[in-house]
């Protein structure tokens, strides 16, 4: 992605990869894994979500859910958690080399600008 970033949003460029990188993972496990596996690692996903945010059900679901995997079913999932957060990883540093360039245009053109104009006088 190489969209202008804004000030008001700096991180939507980064949220914007990250979304599409986990469609792309998802429709990746449902392809290899199936669509039943999809639904647990969103379910888990979900479940996730909600007791990071404070719900106790939810919290009490997810530990429900992931005592009950057998190691077939549990392996699917851990190796989606992890493909996303390394490839999170992958969007985070490429964002970060994209605000460094774009910071490093924005200082080039300033260190010219002054030049330039008196130039023209």
């Amino acid at each position: 992605m190489s969209q202008p970033v804004s000030s008001s949003d700096s991180h939507a460029p980064l949220r914007t990869d990250i979304r599409l990188l986990g469609g792309l993972l998802g429709e990746t496990i449902r392809e290899q894994d199936g669509e039943a596996v999809l639904a647990l690692i969103e379910e888990i996903r979900h479940f996730s979500k909600a007791a990071l945010a404070g719900d106790a059900s939810a919290h009490r679901q997810l530990e429900g859910l992931m005592a009950g995997l057998d190691d077939d079913s549990l392996l699917p999932v851990v190796r989606s958690f992890g493909l996303m957060l390394n490839l999170m990883n992958i969007a985070e540093q490429y964002h970060r080399v994209r605000r460094l360039s774009a910071a490093s245009t924005r200082e080039t053109s300033h260190r010219k600008s002054l030049p330039q104009l008196l130039s023209h006088l």
